[in-house]
């Protein structure tokens, strides 16, 4: 079946690929108008990005831009002809109403993440107060920041830190970092974890995936 390109169109406008992604896989919303979740071809956590635009990549398997139409061909392994044949055939009605995918709850609520921190925190604490943390000593100190200050905000030490990425897209293997722990007075007990990173060549700031941020310092 050949399709003219206001049918092609028209497919797009009425397959969102916000929608299609949020069948497949659970998302969750990063932006105003953009969400991630697993890649439902090669996994991951938050490897998959949909926009409500119509565009969707994967950081994975798809780098490149794409629409609708070329995300049934990943999943299927379709054809572009066939590809838009399968979605042609299942317009949906033009009135039918766009409903946001359910957001997952925040990760820090989890008990599970919360004893992650916890353990985080409490290892990393120790470690900075031994000849291992030596380096995140002299750190602080040449900030004027002693011993007493460090260990009211708990603050540790990590020989490896999260993994970042450069300006280019490429990936690289955090090196030695200040731990910071974001505290709450209600409820859960950490809110975030923040890695400061020594290297200079490195970029400065990770966190603990599922964290939300406050000021430092501040319990909330």
């Amino acid at each position: 079946m050949n399709f003219t390109p206001a049918q092609l169109e028209e497919i797009k406008a009425r397959h969102d690929v916000v929608d299609y992604a949020a069948r497949l896989v659970e998302l969750q919303k990063i932006a105003g108008r953009e969400w991630a979740g697993p890649c439902p071809k090669c996994g991951g956590t938050d490897r998959l990005h949909v926009h409500a635009d119509g565009w969707w990549f994967c950081r994975t398997c798809h780098p490149k831009r794409s629409d609708v139409i070329g995300l049934e061909m990943l999943l299927t392994g379709a054809s572009f002809p066939a590809a838009c044949e399968a979605l042609g055939a299942q317009l949906v009605p033009p009135k039918m109403e766009r409903k946001a995918p359910a957001l997952k709850a925040k990760a820090w609520r989890d008990s599970q993440w919360q004893d992650e921190a916890e353990r985080i925190t409490n290892t990393c604490a120790l470690r900075l107060e031994t000849s291992d943390g030596a380096q995140g000593r002299a750190y602080l100190a040449e900030r004027g920041i002693d011993r007493v200050t460090a260990q009211r905000f708990i603050i540790g030490y990590s020989p490896t830190s999260p993994c970042w990425k450069d300006n280019a897209g490429t990936w690289h293997d955090g090196g030695p970092a200040l731990v910071l722990p974001y505290l709450r007075r209600t409820g859960a007990n950490l809110q975030a974890i923040r890695y400061r990173r020594l290297n200079p060549n490195e970029h400065r700031y990770s966190s603990l995936r599922g964290s939300e941020h406050t000021l430092f310092g501040v319990v909330q």
